[in-house]
């Protein structure tokens, strides 16, 4: 994307505006000792941003619709694309925390994440399962799915007590291979890794404190912690993070790229270009590699349908953790980490972030011919998006 001066006096405003919104959310909560239930919108910025605070969602509002307005002049008409619909869905984020608009599940998640909210149907979940089952089969794995994929996953199994040396040397082969795609900037030291209990989430990126943490209470297999890694890590969270500082340090990207937002526009985008780090990276070598990917992408559109019957169709719990059970083929612990994370009032409608990013980054980057894979990692990397901002990518 081009930058003009306008961009960057707009991204100043976006930055006085997020902060405002998490100061004026974290006002009103307690804190409970949960990393999860006790964020605001957005973590810390990657670079110092200006302390102006504005003290009312009203306030808030007007200053964000005054980035709206001030879109429709932009040289570029990508960052156009970008910055109108991220602005509109924290016009909607505030709309829903301040004012207790509360609509209907699917208008949120087409509000806020400007993605198709629909759930995935069973007949998609099944086509997937029959796809597995027929990976599986290949690799010698016989009888039914789920009887298949327990045997795959035994003989693939991270044991508990190898996990934090195994991730580590994980994290390390993956940075290397990252360096490889081009990027701007990889911090010289390696992020910790580090094994955590009780939590709702698989892996978490804390950019801050340089550490990647791992749910020590759910069961790995070798490949799943390759995907989990790269998610993280390399060439994921921890890198585009990494590439975006070193940009905004140099200034050359606006400030709005120093937030990483809750339930936006730009997270789909964020969690699908980590969902895809093994694609970029050629980790996807084995089949093995492709069983785990195929059931990681099977979990990740059963997540998306649960967060749908549990928030729009007002299912009860035991009925989503049956659900997930079946079509994501999951553990009990598995299922109800991902339930959990489902019922924190900022992530409700977070689900289908993965899913329909992930979808969304690996169709692009499939149909990209190898001549231009690098110019389209910059544009993916070096730049904020939507799924409709990205697909713009020419």
């Amino acid at each position: 994307m081009r930058y003009e001066k306008k961009d960057f006096d707009l991204g100043k405003k976006y930055a006085v505006a997020v902060m405002s919104m998490n100061e004026l959310y974290g006002a009103g909560l307690r804190p409970s000792g949960d990393m999860v239930a006790d964020e605001v919108f957005s973590p810390p910025p990657l670079v110092p941003v200006p302390s102006e605070r504005l003290g009312s969602w009203p306030e808030i509002a007007a200053l964000l619709r005054e980035i709206y307005d001030g879109c429709a002049a932009g040289r570029d008409e990508r960052r156009a694309a970008y910055l109108r619909e991220q602005t509109l869905s924290l016009l909607a984020l505030g709309d829903r925390t301040f004012q207790a608009d509360d609509g209907p599940y699917l208008q949120k998640v087409a509000d806020l994440l400007r993605v198709d909210p629909t759930p995935v149907t069973r007949p998609e979940i099944e086509a997937d399962h029959r796809a597995l089952a027929a990976l599986l089969s290949d690799g010698g794995y016989r009888g039914d799915l789920p009887t298949g994929l327990r045997a795959w996953r035994e003989d693939n199994l991270a044991p508990a007590a190898e996990l934090p040396a195994l991730a580590a040397d994980l994290l390390a082969a993956a940075k290397e291979r990252a360096c490889s795609l081009g990027l701007r900037a990889l911090r010289e030291t390696d992020p910790a890794v580090m094994i955590v209990h009780g939590v709702s989430y698989q892996g978490y990126c804390d950019f801050e404190q340089g550490r990647v943490y791992l749910n020590g209470d759910l069961s790995y297999t070798r490949p799943g912690l390759k995907r989990l890694i790269c998610h993280e890590a390399y060439p994921g969270h921890m890198a585009h993070m990494e590439t975006r500082r070193a940009l905004l340090l140099e200034e050359k990207i606006p400030l709005d790229a120093a937030f990483v937002v809750v339930c936006t526009a730009s997270s789909p985008v964020f969690e699908g270009l980590a969902d895809n780090g093994p694609e970029f990276i050629g980790w996807n070598e084995t089949r093995d590699d492709r069983v785990s990917a195929l059931y990681e992408d099977i979990r990740a559109k059963a997540c998306l349908t649960a967060s749908y019957m549990l928030w729009e169709e007002k299912r009860g719990h035991d009925e989503v953790a049956a659900y997930l059970g079946r079509a994501a083929l999951a553990d009990t612990g598995w299922a109800e980490a991902r339930l959990r994370l489902m019922n924190y009032p900022l992530r409700r409608p977070f689900l289908p972030t993965y899913w329909r990013g992930s979808e969304a980054v690996r169709d692009l980057w499939r149909r990209t011919p190898k001549c231009r894979a690098t110019a389209f990692i910059r544009y993916l990397y070096e730049n904020m998006h939507s799924v409709n901002s990205l697909r713009k990518f020419v």
